[in-house]
Order: structure tokens, then C-alpha cells, then sequence
């Protein structure tokens, strides 16, 4: 992702984005375990 559009995206925007990632993250550990 480009600095420019992070720059436009909302705090909420940004915070939903972690989730995303955080679910994501914890999804590949439980399927290489």
C-alpha cells in the first residue's frame, strides 16, 4: 500500500485493518500448528 493512500484512510479504517490482519495472523498459526 502507498504512503498516500495510508495517509487518506481513517483512524477507523486503519483500526479495522489491524483486526484484519490480527484474525488473519492468528488463522495461519492454527493451520500451520
Amino acid at each position: 500500500m502507498r504512503a498516500a493512500e495510508l495517509r487518506t484512510m481513517t483512524v477507523e479504517e486503519l483500526r479495522n485493518k489491524e483486526e484484519e490482519l490480527k484474525r488473519e495472523i492468528l488463522t495461519l498459526r492454527f493451520q500451520k500448528a
